[in-house]
């Protein structure tokens, strides 16, 4: 048996791999998408929270009311609180009604998300 023979593996690592292997590209933007969801839901945060101590104050009055067993107020307290979500507000609902149903691509990925009418029309052709 030869040197030719004989397989090495060389373990070598580069910072450039950082931003040119497709691994890393998902790991940047899922980092990117967090980043954004960071961004867009925390400004909003004080409204929401300002909902749920309404709804747990309110909670303690129901509360207040029994000790044995809780009452309707009580469950319509809860279902309302489990209601205040990122979601529900102006800018959730516009990133859910554009990240709800992506359509397909073959060459280029903002395809998913915008299409214009001459390329859909030739799409459905």
């Amino acid at each position: 048996m030869t040197d030719g023979d004989i397989v090495q593996d060389v373990g070598k690592w580069e910072w450039s791999e950082l931003w040119k292997k497709e691994d890393w590209w998902a790991v940047w933007l899922g980092f990117i998408i967090l980043l954004l969801g960071i961004i867009f839901y925390f400004p909003s945060s004080g409204d929401l929270q300002m909902k749920i101590e309404e709804a747990n104050a309110k909670y303690s009055q129901e509360a207040a009311k029994t000790d044995k067993f809780k009452t309707i107020g009580y469950y319509q307290l809860s279902d309302a609180k489990s209601k205040v979500k990122a979601l529900n507000s102006g800018l959730g609902k516009w990133l859910s009604k554009l990240t709800k149903k992506l359509h397909g691509w073959s060459t280029n990925p903002i395809d998913a998300f915008y299409m214009s009418d001459e390329k859909a029309s030739l799409k459905a052709a």
